[in-house]
């Protein structure tokens, strides 16, 4: 998940980072919400700053014996809008997180441009690969076929391509 804090600085850098893998997100929305936290939690802060200032106040006239029931109504008043910003924020930080899960990652300065796999660039090897006189399996097919691999509930699950492990698979893990 990309942070917050990168997108608010450069908002322009991740734009084009995420044209080059042929992504089309406007940065506008989770800017705005962006901009909406932090003014609601400016908003908070300072209603808070309020209260801590007339609470000490009302605790000086309690001592004096002298009537605070003024000031008290109003930090009531105070309390209830804090209360209420509170829950603003919570609400645009978890659309703000939700927004942030569905926007990919930014790729490195190194990675070449190009349509799909066929375009990346092999940079190195190491060893040789090993030659087989049988045809190799892939993995999902050799883990459903001894039951430690089930992709159909990591679906379901997870409604995305997962799996999950089962029988001995769990063991191993």
């Amino acid at each position: 998940m990309l942070d917050i804090k990168l997108i608010r600085s450069n908002p322009e850098k991740v734009s084009e980072a995420l044209e080059k893998r042929k992504e089309k997100i406007n940065l506008d929305g989770i800017l705005e919400l962006d901009q909406k936290r932090r003014e609601l939690l400016l908003e908070a802060d300072v209603l808070k700053e309020k209260r801590n200032t007339v609470s000490e106040e009302i605790g000086k006239l309690k001592r004096e014996k002298k009537d605070a029931q003024g000031k008290i109504l109003a930090m009531r008043e105070v309390s209830t809008k804090i209360k209420e910003l509170d829950v603003q924020i919570k609400e645009v930080e978890e659309e703000t997180a939700k927004i942030l899960l569905e926007i990919p990652n930014i790729p490195h300065e190194s990675v070449p441009l190009g349509e799909d796999e066929k375009d990346n660039i092999e940079i190195r090897k190491w060893g040789k690969p090993r030659k087989f006189d049988f045809i190799p399996l892939p993995h999902w097919d050799i883990g459903e076929a001894l039951n430690i691999l089930d992709f159909e509930r990591g679906v379901k699950l997870a409604s995305a391509r997962f799996t999950v492990l089962k029988g001995m698979g769990r063991a191993a893990a």
